[in-house]
This record gives structure tokens, C-alpha cells and sequence, in this order.
């Protein structure tokens, strides 16, 4: 059963099984190498979790969570609010200078709706009008797609 407030993360079941020592479906991809797992299995892992939390009570919570970390520049590393942060966890101390040519795996690179690569939200404001593109809004969505296909618009599960 789930508290008012609560979030399918937080459930009993998950505690029991992070005090366990076992993988959660939002863990973080880093070192499943050293734990002995596929990368195979870390998707699938983290497939779950984006399925669970689409029908989470707690959701614009966790995304307006993680859309302040991205805006300060502070990766998530793993699953939250369904997808994967725009802000690497390591490796990018000032932020990026272009924009991805591919879909980086484990990170919001490109949009979910147009598929065309975006900013992340700490990006450098002169930078983006320099070089163009669009900035990323949240949900894993760009600015032009956001209006559209955001969930305030769509029906909950």
C-alpha cells in the first residue's frame, strides 16, 4: 500500500530489498560491470522503472526534483521521474560546449517527442543563442515539444 505523499520508490517492498543489498529498478548504471550485470539487464532494470514511475502519485514531485538538480548543474545518476537526467554525473565540470550527435545511454540527451538533441537546463544561456538548438524543459522534453506533449496534458494512469 502506498501513504499519501508517498512514491512507488518508496514502498516497504524497495526498503526491504535496498537493506538487502538488492539492485532497485532505479539504481544507477554505474559499476553493473563490477556487480557482475549486464548492461542488457541494467536496461531492463531501468525499463521498469520508467514504467512504475509513470503511474507513481508522487511523479511532478520527483520531476520538478530533478528538473531544479539539471538546472543547477547537479547530475541524478539512474531513474527519476521516469528518465534519466540531462546533466552527466561525472566528467563535466563546465558544462557542455555542443550539442550531442547521438543519444548518450544513460543520460536526457535528446528529446522524447522530436528526437532532436537539446541542451540540458544548466546550459550556458549565450552559449545556446550562439550555437542554437533547443533547451531541454523537463520531462525529457525540448522547448518546442513541452507545450504539447507534456503530462499536465495528458491523462494520468
Amino acid at each position: 500500500m502506498i501513504e499519501e505523499g508517498e512514491g512507488i520508490c518508496q514502498k516497504n517492498t524497495w526498503r526491504e530489498a535496498a537493506r538487502r543489498g538488492e539492485e532497485l529498478p532505479w539504481d544507477s548504471r554505474l559499476g553493473y560491470e563490477r556487480r557482475g550485470t549486464s548492461l542488457d539487464v541494467t536496461t531492463a532494470r531501468h525499463d521498469r522503472a520508467r514504467g512504475l514511475c509513470q503511474c507513481c502519485p508522487v511523479l511532478e514531485a520527483c520531476e520538478q526534483y530533478l528538473s531544479d538538480m539539471e538546472r543547477a548543474g547537479v547530475g541524478v545518476d539512474g531513474v527519476i521521474a521516469g528518465r534519466y537526467s540531462d546533466t552527466p554525473t561525472r566528467g563535466w565540470n563546465s558544462g557542455p560546449k555542443k550539442l550531442p550527435p547521438a543519444p548518450y545511454e544513460g543520460q536526457q540527451t535528446h528529446c522524447r517527442a522530436c528526437r532532436t538533441a537539446m541542451w540540458p537546463q544548466a546550459a550556458d544561456p549565450e552559449l545556446v543563442a550562439t550555437q542554437g538548438g533547443p533547451r531541454h524543459l523537463g520531462e525529457g522534453l525540448c522547448e518546442h515539444c513541452y507545450p504539447r506533449f507534456a503530462r499536465h496534458g495528458r491523462r494520468r494512469c
